[in-house]
This record gives structure tokens, sequence and C-alpha cells, in this order.
């Protein structure tokens, strides 16, 4: 009898690790399908934001540091960093690391890499707390920061920091769509809009990935893809519609693995434009959502409804119902805005199994005589437009790790690139938290930290979180070694098809 797996020991961070065993040369031959809703933006990871490009970036890059199974951090390409003083980090990297194109790594691809990072058109801003990064010999790095950062390393497992083969990247005819990694899987080709084909990399310092070849294939329709799943013409779904979730389960040539999330779906208001610059505007949409009416429908009870910018059980979280559901009270606060009437309200966002949830957003405005509009963008449209400021708002989800300091600099601080800090949300005594947090080693003190922001970030409306939506991860019962966690993200080099 096949059942669901469902993890709820992991309660930090949103991965998803795959374990597993060997098969024969003939079958191996097959590659494993991935179906994914919508293409990555790149394949150069140090400009882009998507989930879906940091998904299959972690396959072909690597980077410092990163998270194990259970999201404790854990080196990487690094074999220990020390602390020599409050500024200055030492990073020892592994000896036994090489690139797709056979070069060893040498600490100089580590300056390449992070410089290039930070120096990029969409660069990660928080990088910016690196006042200088040099190589001391082939197998050492010196980190110097602006300011006292005591979990710098958090700041290297991000995608963005991936370390890049320089000697590759130096080359004129350097193609971004065959990029030279050190990650267990190797590009072969990429089809814009189509698929994303890799293949092991046998030399990866992790051991070898126990499938040769692990394909990416964008399907937007949720029908299709469950479809395609169904008769095995895709092994994984990346991520379960919630609908099908309970059907899926039911399916004996299926395996359906759910766990708790660290992912927050958030509506972001943009107080640039009018009348979302009137917090009583921001109040009212908030008062007028019923959550739980989208957990049970649009998620059909695989979630929970959210109040706190960062998610149970992170450090910082704060649960936040001031202006829990209430339609009356939406009413009222419009009337003191002016807006007895209501107002038109054009939300963006760039996923199409968001069409459900926008419907019953849309019935619950009704009913405060909001009239939402809602768009469909492709994700690179999307990203350019919320990086201009000019949405009213915009619909996101934010996969948090467990070290809150990532979540609230990129979504809520100067520091944040525009197209994460959608609502261009700046607040001093913010900024002076996140500093005290990076500094302070006391777990408890750090709680009290962030959860002071986390408040002052949810009492300015800027962004209403909706929804905590379980994990739901679908395969074929021929594919092994799958292990979901809370973060949503695959990791590939052990899967596995059984009795090969």
């Amino acid at each position: 009898m096949k059942k669901r797996i469902s993890r709820l020991l992991y309660f930090l961070m949103p991965v998803v690790f795959l374990l597993g065993g060997c098969g024969t040369q003939k079958e191996d031959m097959v590659p494993i399908k991935v179906g994914i809703t919508d293409d990555i933006v790149s394949l150069d990871v140090a400009g882009t934001k998507d989930i879906l490009s940091e998904t299959v970036g972690r396959c072909v890059f690597s980077t410092l540091y990163t998270f194990d199974e259970k999201l404790n951090l854990s080196p990487c390409l690094a074999e220990n960093a020390e602390q020599v003083s409050e500024l200055e980090w030492i990073f020892k990297l592994r000896d036994d690391v090489k690139f797709h194109d056979g070069t060893p790594l040498a600490a100089s691809d580590v300056v390449f890499s992070i410089h290039r990072a930070m120096n990029i058109e969409k660069a990660e801003q928080s990088l910016l707390v690196i006042a200088d990064i040099e190589a001391l010999n082939d197998k050492t790095v010196k980190v110097t920061t602006t300011d006292q950062m005591n979990n710098l390393p958090t700041l290297f497992v991000r995608t963005s920091t991936s370390v890049m083969s320089e000697k590759a990247m130096s080359n004129p005819d350097y193609d971004v769509n065959k990029p030279v990694g050190s990650g267990p899987f190797k590009v072969i080709e990429r089809t814009e809009r189509k698929e994303i084909r890799l293949e092991r990399f046998d030399d990866y310092f992790g051991g070898a990935a126990k499938s040769r070849y692990l394909s990416f294939v964008v399907e937007p329709s949720e029908p299709n893809s469950t479809a395609m799943l169904l008769n095995g013409k895709l092994d994984i779904l990346y991520r379960v519609a919630a609908n099908d979730g309970d059907y899926l389960d039911l399916n004996e040539s299926v395996n359906l693995y759910q766990t708790d999330s660290t992912k927050t779906e958030l509506l972001i208001l943009n107080p640039r434009v009018a009348p979302i610059n009137d917090i009583r505007v921001r109040q009212a949409i908030a008062c007028a959502i019923d959550k739980q009416s989208i957990i049970d429908n649009v998620l059909s009870g695989f979630g929970k409804a959210q109040s706190s910018i960062i998610p149970a059980p992170i450090l910082g979280f704060a649960d936040f119902k001031e202006y829990s559901y209430n339609p009356e009270k939406a009413r009222e606060l419009l009337a003191q805005a002016g807006y007895p009437d209501g107002f038109d309200f054009t939300v963006l966002t760039f996923d199409s199994q968001r069409k459900k949830l926008m419907e019953y957003l849309k019935m619950d405005f009704a009913e405060v005589n909001i009239n939402l509009n809602y768009e469909f963008l492709e994700l690179q449209e999307y990203l350019d437009i919320v990086g201009k400021g000019t949405q009213m708002g915009s619909i996101m989800s934010w996969t948090s790790n467990p070290d809150p300091d990532s979540t609230l600099t990129q979504l809520f601080s100067k520091a944040g690139h525009p197209t994460v800090n959608q609502s261009g949300f700046t607040n001093p005594r913010v900024e002076e938290l996140l500093e005290q947090g990076r500094m302070e080693t006391n777990t408890e003190a750090r709680e009290a930290i962030y959860q002071e922001a986390n408040q002052i970030i949810a009492g300015s409306y800027y962004a209403v979180p909706l929804y905590q939506p379980a994990v739901l991860v679908a395969a074929r019962a021929d594919i092994a070694g799958v292990c979901v966690n809370p973060q949503g993200i695959f990791g590939y080099e052990n899967l596995y098809r059984k009795n090969q």
C-alpha cells in the first residue's frame, strides 16, 4: 500500500533532498524528468532571484556553505570558517573540488565570483556588507566586512554567491546557457520555455550522482502536468497543485510527499502608488481577506493561515492579528480614508497556479467594494515592473531559511533588491535592529530583536501574509530516494529509479 510520507519534524527551511542508489547502464540513459510550471530566468545565478533558477542552479553550481537535509548550516566548498576578529573571517577551501572543465577550485575563483555577484546589475545588495575579499593562498580566502556579522557563513549559502570558474568565464566564447560549475550536474542544453537537460558530473566532490541524466520540463498547465505525471511523461512534479493532492495520494502509481513549509505567500502593497499610500487602505485590504476560506478552498486544507512575515518556527516569529478578517472594519477604514465606494485595485503575479487564489481574493474584496483586477505576467516581465515600483500590489512567495536576517534584509530593508523588496519598505529602527541581530550571538536576544522588527514591518501593512502552504511533491512510484524538507527546493544528486 502506498503511503503518504509526512516529515513534520523538519520545521526550518525549504529544500528537497534526494537520497538513493544506482541503476543499470541501459535504463540509466533515460532521464529523470521534473515538471516545473515556469521557466527559469537564467542559468547565471549571480543575477537571479527566482526559486526555479535557484533550484536548477544548485544542481550545477556549489556555494561555500549550504544547509543539510535538516536545515543545519554545513560546509560545502569551504572546509571551515573562522571569525578571527570582529570584522575578519578566514575560509579554508576543500582541496578535492573540480569544475566541470577539470580545472581545480582555487581561492581566486571565490574572490572572482563574490566580486562579480557584488557588482552585477541585479546585485545581491546584502553582499555589500563585504568590504574586501582576498585570496591569502590557493586554498584560503579572507573576508573583511563593513560591520560585525557573526552569521557571515549564512550569506554564502545563497545561490547568488555560487562559485564560478574564473578561467571559464574569462573566455570571450563563454556560453551562459552552458555554464561551468562544480555541482553534481553539468548542462547539456537549455531550450527556453521548454526544457533544461543536465548530465551527471562524474568528478563531483560530493560523489557522482546516482542518475546519469536529469531534465527540468516546463509545463505551465496544472492539469497537463498532473496528466503527464500519471502517464509517465514526467517522473516528478516539483510542486503539486493543492487541489490535486488528495487525488494523487490515492493513485497507486504515484507517491505524494508532504511536510510543513517555511514558505509564506504574501500580498505586497506598494505605498508609492495611491490610494495604497494611505495606511487605512492597506489595513482595509488586510481586513477584507478571509484567509481560512483560502486555506479550505484554494489549498484544499494543505496549509495554514499566516499573520507573521517570518513563519513559525523560524527565529523571530510573531503572531500579528490586529487586523484579521473583518469586512465591516474594512468598510469603515475605507470610508475614513475617503473611499466609501471602494476603488479599483490591480495586483500583478506570474504563476498560473495562483488563478484560484486570485478569484477568491476578488470575491473577498468585492464584499468591501474593492474591485480587484489581476494580471498574470511572464516572470521576467513581472520582475521588470515590480523592480520599477509602479505596481499597486503584487503576489509573491518567500521561503525563509533558519536565519531570519536573510528574509527581513532582502524583503524589508534598504539592502533588498527592488525585485524582492517590492514595497520599497525602509525603516530606521528596522535597519538598526537588523544590524544588532547580525552582531548578537545570544539566541534569546536575537529572538527579541527579530520579533520587534517583525512587528514593526507587520504594523506598516506594506505586506499582508496570507498563508503557509504545505510542501507537496509527487513522484512516480519507481522513483526512489525522495526526501522532502520544509524549503521545497530539490537536491538531485542521489535520485534514482528502482530496479535498474
